[in-house]
């Protein structure tokens, strides 16, 4: 999963820094952090639809914020998410993701 979170972070950053550097020319730039979306998949899984999002309500959040903000978690479960890896400590948000992942690995065994 390292490799995953690590691209994560450099793909925010690298919205935020494309967003002040191309702002001058007229143009915008937005990272989208959505979460789980809402799809078959999801919904075959523990999670269900309960941590998911409706890609619909992505797309509409992510057109009105465009120009305004570089980076946007659409829904209150994904700002949650967002707020937690900023400001709690790394160990917790270590703890957390290892629980998430392993009922996503145990919910990949049941679907195989």
């Amino acid at each position: 999963m390292e490799p995953l979170c690590r691209d994560q972070g450099a793909y925010l950053l690298l919205a935020e820094g494309l967003a002040k550097e191309l702002k001058p020319s007229g143009i915008d730039v937005l990272a989208l952090v959505p979460g789980f979306m809402k799809t078959e998949l999801m919904t075959l899984t523990v999670f269900g639809d309960f941590l998911a999002i409706d890609p619909n309500k992505v797309a509409r959040v992510g057109l009105a914020k465009l120009g305004k903000k570089p980076v946007v978690a659409p829904g209150l479960r994904p700002q949650m998410i967002a707020f937690s890896t900023r400001w709690l400590p790394r160990w917790i948000n270590t703890l957390i993701f290892d629980q998430v992942v392993a009922r996503a690995h145990r919910s990949a065994s049941v679907l195989q």
